[in-house]
């Protein structure tokens, strides 16, 4: 619900705050996502590749490292997608689309850390565990949701 500038400031804000709490840690570097691309743009680049390729998965064009269970994450995410946007004449799949893409970006750029191990630690929904794996064989792992 913020514009775009008030929302970078906010990450900004939140990776200030995190650098102070681990100051002192061997190896620990905090920057946003985008730095590892190039900038907003390469990450826009990167994320509309993946969405093309998760595409060419769907139509089957294209084989993948995992399997994306379409339709159970689809129903997984609807309630989601319903409170964000409203009913969708058309159905949500752009939606899962594109974010799929963003989750397929992020492992992604997890597979570029050249000379190190990663992980994704995560701890959003489950359900999109597939799109970081669709394209790379990525270790991911789920913290328990604990909303509030």
């Amino acid at each position: 619900g913020v514009d775009a500038p008030t929302f970078l400031a906010r990450m900004a804000e939140g990776r200030r705050a995190i650098e102070t709490r681990t100051a002192g840690l061997a190896d620990v570097r905090v920057i946003a996502l985008s730095e590892l691309c190039g900038g907003l743009a390469g990450w826009r680049e990167l994320q509309d590749a993946q969405r093309q390729r998760l595409e060419a998965i769907r139509r089957g064009s294209l084989a993948p490292v995992r399997s994306v269970p379409w339709r159970a994450v689809l129903r997984a995410r609807q309630p989601l997608y319903e409170r964000w946007v409203g009913p969708q004449p058309g159905g949500y799949l752009p939606f899962l689309l594109n974010q799929g893409a963003e989750y397929a970006a992020l492992g992604e750029l997890a597979q570029r850390l050249e000379g190190r191990n990663s992980l994704l630690l995560c701890c959003d929904h489950a359900a999109m565990t597939p799109f970081y794996k669709a394209l790379h064989d990525q270790p991911v792992v789920y913290l328990q949701r604990n909303y509030t």
